[in-house]
């Protein structure tokens, strides 16, 4: 993340790329460290916010009722992951529930200690703005998807998002996801009713995909999952049109056109199927003539990532110190890259955290390994 006020091609302040690992021991000086058991709410709607929090262990969920009563939980916040950040330095009031879904330790900052720690601190503030333009970005992204992508696209993409984040790789190739989520949360998740979710994991199994049991799944090929979320990807738009008289149709009777069959194809019955990428404008008549109009965005195929290596294929460092790894990956443009996944092999020797930052601990060695797109690379280390 890299931005600031610049003139002439000149930044006018110095801009260094914040180190998340460095950032987050700072905010834990500034905050304070609580416990919450499996089904506290921390946040109702309509509270205020006086202080954000961080995921150290644990997750929270965000959800609200349905008119009929229903959960809809709409968002689940695992280690690592802040939640109420804009309401706190907004002053905004709480909008969802909030609540731990398991025991959960929290660091929780109040507004005034977190705001001065960013005024004294450039990295600091440079970090926690880029959280925020993440959350945003995200949201936008996820509105998008409940927009322009049908339920499978959107059950298969959060699969991988699953896999990325707490699978577990198996030593015939397969993932289990360790995150338990119910069917119910599922559905609420993809917005759509548990029965069509049920469907779904049904035609996945049948697809020879995964397998699921008790909350746990278990995918036998990534990549496959991948293909097939992108061979099923159709939406059905939601089309009212005003018929005459007082009536209305959802879809009897309507007529639908695309503007480039290339790109998006759409049936008698308004099931639109992306082809290839592009934009095409979907449109719907009814028999007095009146129009409505959709602009569907195709994404590109996607391009699986065939190779993921250290730069180094070993390195030494001495007890006391850190270093960086880095990783090639190839080709560059994949979009199977979601998340990359470090381990150490012997945590006393030494640790390794979510950016790839060793620290050394004592003499020995250890194998880092780093997991990403279905890929793991691995790297020898010696701590003298």
């Amino acid at each position: 993340m890299n931005g600031g006020l610049a003139e002439s091609g000149k930044a006018a302040f110095p801009i260094k790329e914040a180190d998340p690992a460095r950032c987050v021991e700072k905010l834990k000086a500034a905050g304070e460290t609580r416990a919450f058991p499996k089904g506290a709410i921390v946040a109702h709607p309509g509270d205020s916010a006086p202080s954000c929090f961080l995921v150290l262990e644990g997750s929270v969920e965000a959800y609200t009722y349905t008119p009929a009563g229903a959960e809809n939980v709409f968002m689940i916040h695992d280690a690592g992951y802040f939640f109420l950040e804009p309401q706190c330095l907004g002053e905004i009031p709480v909008m969802v529930y909030f609540r731990a879904t398991e025991a959960t330790v929290l660091l929780e900052l109040p507004r005034d200690r977190l705001l001065f720690a960013m005024e004294e601190d450039f990295e600091l503030a440079e970090y926690f703005i880029g959280i925020l333009c993440e959350k945003f970005t995200w949201a936008i992204r996820h509105a998008t998807d409940i927009a322009t992508h049908g339920a499978m696209w959107r059950l298969c993409d959060l699969l991988v998002n699953l896999m990325n984040a707490h699978g577990e790789e198996q030593s015939d190739g397969s993932v289990v996801i360790r995150k338990r989520i119910s069917q119910q949360t599922l559905s609420n998740m993809l917005h759509v009713n548990r029965v069509t979710v049920v469907r779904l994991i049904k035609d996945l199994k049948e697809a020879g995909i995964l397998d699921s049991a008790h909350g746990t799944v278990r995918v036998f090929d990534r990549e496959k999952l991948i293909r097939f979320r992108d061979r099923k990807d159709t939406y059905t738009p939601v089309i009212v049109a005003d018929l005459g008289n007082g009536k209305t149709t959802t879809k009897a009777a309507l007529t639908y056109t695309t503007s480039n069959a290339k790109i998006a194809k759409v049936d008698d019955a308004g099931v639109i199927t992306a082809a290839k990428a592009g934009k095409a404008t979907i449109t719907a008549t009814a028999p007095n003539g009146t129009k409505t109009t959709i602009t569907v965005t195709a994404s590109a195929k996607a391009v699986k990532l065939t190779k993921a290596a250290f730069t180094k294929k070993t390195l030494s460092v001495s007890a006391g110190k850190t270093a960086q790894l880095k990783l090639k990956l190839t080709p560059a443009n994949a979009t199977n890259i979601t998340k990359v996944t470090y381990s150490s092999s012997n945590k006393k020797v030494l640790t390794v955290d979510k950016a790839g930052k060793i620290t050394a601990l004592k003499k020995g060695t250890a194998t880092v390994k780093a997991k990403v797109g279905g890929k793991t690379a691995t790297i020898k280390v010696t701590v003298k």
